[in-house]
């Protein structure tokens, strides 16, 4: 359930980058082009965010490879500019405003012949800026990948601490109960073959209510939770068991109210 919660969260998340992308793009260009351009754009950023998430950080940057880190790091958004470089050539797609740019271009070198090649490395060094500006968001989405793998593993030790410590507290509850029981028992059977020897009428049910006490202690007690009766019924039995021997009953009395016996505790 836990895994299948995180995963709608992501689903989430990018479903809302990419409705946001999309309509701030669809002011200046058509609709059909700014979807494709916020998928090809969170595609090449869920490349970086997820590489780093899932496989860079845990591996290297958890176990402190730092060259191996930052080498893997670097490798992945080259990939991921390659991915989104690659799909604009394929797909016939210029960086945003770069239409508009190359119009006005054709116009000044009308205007202005000699000039047709600085503008043309003015072009160049706005394509290299347009793949800088995809670089700077690829290290923002780092960060965050990074954060939330910092905050994600905080929170699974934080987990696996807790489970160590309720491991440890049932062993010593286990442990507990080896000791106790064998006494308990000890005494016990030897109280029912006094009563054996005497030929008591108390023995059948002594008999009887050991042996649905050790059926609560073998096979209903280990669940994570019971009903309240049930416990209160051990309880009775526990005391019943442990005053066979004492001829005055008044020495051990236990009285409990309780409104609904059917709660888990």
């Amino acid at each position: 359930m836990a895994a299948k919660n995180k995963l709608l969260r992501h689903i989430a998340i990018w479903l809302s980058l990419f409705t946001v992308m999309t309509t701030a793009m669809s002011f200046r260009m058509g609709v059909e082009e700014s979807l494709v351009r916020s998928s090809i754009f969170l595609a090449s950023q869920a490349i970086v965010f997820y590489s780093n998430l899932v496989f860079l950080f845990p591996r290297f940057l958890g176990q402190k490879k730092y060259f191996l880190y930052v080498f893997g790091v670097l490798l992945a958004i080259v990939i991921s500019a390659f991915v989104m470089h690659i799909s604009d050539v394929l797909l016939g797609f210029d960086p945003p405003f770069m239409k508009e740019m190359k119009e006005h271009g054709k116009a000044f070198r009308k205007a202005h012949p000699g000039h047709g090649r600085n503008f043309r490395k003015f072009i160049w060094l706005f394509h290299r800026g347009h793949l800088f500006g995809h670089v700077i968001a690829s290290f923002a989405t780092l960060f965050l990948s990074t954060s939330i793998g910092y905050a994600s593993g905080k929170q699974r030790r934080e987990k696996e601490d807790a489970e160590l410590k309720n491991k440890m507290l049932e062993a010593e509850s286990r442990f507990l109960k080896s000791q106790i029981n064998p006494h308990f028992l000890f005494n016990t059977m030897n109280n029912i073959y006094t009563l054996a020897q005497l030929k008591s009428e108390k023995t059948p049910d002594a008999i009887h209510r050991l042996s649905g006490l050790l059926r609560y202690v073998l096979y209903e007690s280990d669940g994570e939770r019971v009903k309240l009766g049930q416990e209160l019924e051990y309880l009775r039995q526990y005391v019943d068991l442990s005053s066979l021997k004492d001829e005055d009953s008044s020495n051990v009395t236990m009285q409990v109210h309780v409104a609904d016996e059917s709660k888990m505790i």
